[in-house]
């Protein structure tokens, strides 16, 4: 149901909406490929894993070590 009591016709709806460019076709098949250099992709970095406290912490004594 609509505001105006009337019920919503929904081909109607979409019609509308890709009228104005809100909804468009689906695209074909699509191949996404990134450029990334052999040893990032075979070697983990060094990554910071913290819980929420040790976060806190790490970003109070940033933001202490700023201020000198």
């Amino acid at each position: 149901m609509t505001t105006s009591g009337q019920p919503l016709d929904m081909n109607e709806y979409k019609s509308f909406l890709a009228d104005i460019g809100y909804l468009v076709q689906e695209p074909g098949e699509f191949k996404i490929s990134t450029n990334v250099d052999p040893e990032m992709r075979t070697m983990a970095g060094s990554q910071l894993v913290a819980d929420r406290q040790c976060l806190f912490e790490l970003n109070r004594h940033r933001g202490r070590w700023g201020s000198l």
